[in-house]
C-alpha cells in the first residue's frame, strides 16, 4: 500500500498483493440421521420423504424433479448437463461458434435412456444413476448420479468418458434453473469480480458476495459473464432461505446469472433478452478459457483448452443453505 498520497492515488492504496493457499483436509464430517426416509417407487417418479426434506426423482425426465427442504420447495424442474457457453466476443473473433457447434446439441438435445437407468439403496443413502446419449457426431453417454444421503444432503456426481474425434469443449457444467427470488449469492473461492482459467492471476481466495443481476457483465453484446474459478462452497438464497453447493474433492467454477447461457447466446442487445423469470446457478468442473490476445482470430490458449478424449468428473453437494 502506498505510504503516501501520490498525484494518481491516496494514501493507503493497495498496489500489489500475494496470497498462499494451504490445504488443511476434508473438513466435511458425517451428519447424523434420526431414521431412514421413506422410499416410494413409482413406474416413473421415485419418492424420498425424510426429516425437514422430500426429493422426487423422475425416470422419464432423467434426474430430480423436487427438492424440498423444510418446506420450501427449491428444485422444481431436473437440471441440464450442458457442454455449451455463450459464445464471447472471442470466440466469435475465432470462430469457434462454429468449429465447437456440435457441443450445443451434446448437451442440450442428449436422450435419456431409461431403459439402462440403475437404482441402489445402501444404508445410509439412496443411489440413482441416469444415463444420457449425445446426438453428436460421434455420440457418446455420459452418467448423472444422485446420492441422496439419509441425512438430507444431495449429492450430485457427472461423469464424462472422454470422446475421440470431438472438438475442444467449451465448458463442462450442469445448470439448476432457481425461482427467481433466489437471486443472492455468497461463495468462498477466487473473485470478487468474475474471472477465468486465463484471467484469474489477479483475484484472491475469500468470501465474496454478489447477486444474479450485478453478475451480468454489461457487454455490448451478451456473452459468457459472471464466472468465478476455485469455488469451495456457494449459497444461494432470497433473504434466509436457499441451498448451498459444496465441493466434494476438487473447486469447481460457477455463476449466478438471472439468464441462462442459451438465453444470453441467443440475444445479440441487451434489450433481447428476456424479462427476468429466474436464476440460472451454472455448476462447471471446467470452463475454456476466454481468451484475448486479439478479437480477430487468436484462439484460447492451448493449456486453457478442454481436450475432449479427457475423462472428466463434477461432483458436488446440495444442502439447505444456513445463514
Amino acid at each position: 500500500m502506498l505510504k503516501n498520497d501520490t498525484l494518481w492515488a491516496e494514501k493507503g492504496y493497495e498496489t500489489a498483493f500475494a496470497q498462499e493457499i494451504f490445504t488443511i483436509g476434508d473438513e466435511r464430517t458425517a451428519v447424523a440421521y434420526d431414521c431412514k426416509p421413506d422410499i416410494v417407487y413409482g413406474d416413473f417418479v421415485i419418492g424420498i420423504n425424510g426429516e425437514n426434506f422430500r426429493m422426487l426423482f423422475d425416470k422419464k425426465e432423467g434426474g430430480i424433479a423436487s427438492l424440498v427442504y423444510d418446506n420450501t420447495e427449491y428444485i422444481t424442474r431436473v437440471p441440464k448437463v450442458s457442454f455449451w457457453r455463450a459464445t464471447t466476443d472471442n470466440d466469435f473473433g475465432a470462430a469457434e461458434q462454429t468449429k465447437l457447434s456440435q457441443w450445443l446439441i451434446a448437451g442440450k438435445q442428449a436422450i435419456n435412456c431409461m431403459e439402462k437407468i440403475e437404482m441402489q439403496e445402501h444404508d445410509d443413502s439412496f443411489e440413482i444413476k441416469f444415463v444420457y446419449r449425445s446426438p453428436s457426431v460421434p455420440t457418446f453417454e455420459y452418467e448423472v448420479i444422485y446420492t441422496e444421503l439419509f441425512d438430507g444432503r444431495l449429492r450430485v456426481k457427472v461423469n464424462y468418458p472422454g470422446v475421440e474425434g470431438m472438438p475442444d469443449m467449451p465448458v463442462f457444467a450442469i445448470d439448476f434453473k432457481l425461482k427467481k427470488q433466489y437471486c443472492n449469492f455468497t461463495y468462498y473461492g477466487f473473485g470478487p469480480e468474475e474471472n477465468y482459467s486465463d484471467r484469474c492471476q489477479g483475484a484472491r481466495l475469500g468470501l465474496w458476495r454478489s447477486n444474479a443481476k450485478d453478475n451480468v457483465s454489461a457487454y455490448l453484446n451478451p456473452q459468457e459473464c459472471g464466472n468465478r474459478t476455485g469455488v469451495r462452497t456457494l449459497s444461494v438464497y432470497d433473504i434466509d432461505k436457499g441451498l448451498t453447493f459444496a465441493k466434494v474433492d476438487n473447486p469447481f467454477e460457477m455463476s449466478v446469472l438471472p439468464y441462462s447461457a442459451y438465453e444470453l447466446d441467443n440475444a445479440t442487445h441487451h434489450r433481447d433478452l428476456p424479462v427476468v423469470q429466474y436464476t440460472w446457478v451454472r455448476i462447471a468442473a471446467k470452463q475454456m478459457g476466454v481468451g484475448g490476445d486479439d478479437t480477430w482470430g487468436a484462439p484460447v490458449h492451448e493449456e486453457h483448452r478442454i481436450k475432449a478424449d479427457k475423462p472428466m468428473t463434477l461432483e458436488f453437494e446440495i444442502s439447505p443453505y444456513k445463514k
